[in-house]
């Protein structure tokens, strides 16, 4: 089975990129347990989260050749 067209698949730095934000959402949650920390780290999470929704489609648009719809 060919797995290289298998664009499903997140890479091994994205993985790490998101488990670096993730720590630093860990970090800010047990430097600063305010209310303004924990509305730092639910924006970080967004952000990662956003960003590897992002990462996998734009590698679904560049190998289908054509735009994802929603």
């Amino acid at each position: 089975m060919d797995t290289s067209k298998n664009t499903n698949n997140i890479a091994g730095w994205e993985i790490a990129v998101a488990f670096i934000l993730c720590f630093i959402t860990i970090a800010i949650q047990h430097y600063f347990t305010s209310f303004w920390g924990c509305l730092a780290s639910a924006f970080f999470l967004l952000i990662d989260a956003a960003w590897i929704i992002n990462m996998g489609r734009l590698k679904r648009e560049s190998h289908d050749g054509q735009s994802v719809s929603d």
